[in-house]
């Protein structure tokens, strides 16, 4: 009987241990993703794989999946403007930001997406955030002042 128990527990710490995944050890599988000229068709592709993946298979690198998500979204709204996909990318980089709070390329796209959601007020203060975690080494106060005052320039109009 112990036996059978101690087989029975190693068998399900096996299968569940094989059903955790690190995201970027398959992530080149699901994106074709990248910052230069992308067919659109290419996009759509992306999205739907990450879209049908599993996140709660993830175990390590949650968040670059969230991120890659929130991304395949953005692009998506670039080329329609469809707001629906605008909302889709601000949940996605929140959740991001959920599962790495020091994600602060995350918390600068999700800026983003709020200026073009005209949602300002929390633009500017995912801006604040991202200007707290982000490294010296790759902040600008230079382009963090020029998207401020777009911010507040815009949240004086409403």
């Amino acid at each position: 009987m112990k036996t059978l128990i101690l087989t029975t527990l190693i068998l399900v710490s096996i299968i569940s241990y094989s059903q955790n995944v690190d995201y970027l050890h398959v992530r080149d599988s699901l994106t074709n993703l990248s910052c230069g000229d992308m067919n659109y068709d290419d996009v759509v592709h992306s999205r739907t794989n990450l879209e049908n993946f599993d996140p709660s298979c993830i175990y390590l690198n949650k968040s670059e999946y969230y991120r890659n998500l929130g991304f395949s979204y953005y692009l998506s709204f670039a080329k329609t403007i469809d707001s629906n996909f605008l909302e889709k990318a601000i949940i996605a980089y929140t959740n991001a930001i959920e599962s790495d709070s020091n994600s602060y390329i995350s918390m600068w796209d999700l800026s983003l997406c709020y200026f073009f959601n005209h949602e300002y007020e929390l633009g500017l203060f995912m801006l604040d955030r991202y200007k707290i975690k982000v490294p010296p080494a790759y902040f600008s106060p230079k382009e963090y002042r020029v998207y401020q005052r777009y911010f507040i320039k815009n949240l004086r109009k409403e």
